[in-house]
């Protein structure tokens, strides 16, 4: 993965560490290409936070466009990480 101004702006701007952490933690169990579960208990568990924290830090890399969030598995969203970060935000940003 090559670093874009995403990454850039998640690292200058980002005040939660919960968020960096869930991020760096994911780069090592999601990928590109296919769609995986990712639950929030677990998420929570392994980073010893509150799962409302891991919720919310699924949710701000969604923002950030570093995250794709995808269908549901059961109870459970699916997640992937963005190929090229930033495009996805400045997609829904700008209504395409």
């Amino acid at each position: 993965m090559i670093w874009t101004p995403a990454h850039t702006w998640l690292a200058v701007h980002e005040r939660s560490t919960r968020t960096l952490r869930t991020y760096l933690l994911l780069l090592g169990e999601l990928d590109v290409v296919r769609y995986r579960p990712v639950k929030q208990e677990w998420l929570a568990a392994t980073l010893g936070i509150h799962k409302r924290d891991a919720r919310r830090a699924l949710h701000r890399l969604v923002h950030h466009g570093v995250l794709d969030r995808g269908p549901r598995a059961g109870r459970t969203f699916t997640y992937r990480l963005v190929a090229t970060p930033g495009r996805a935000r400045a997609a829904r940003v700008s209504g395409r």
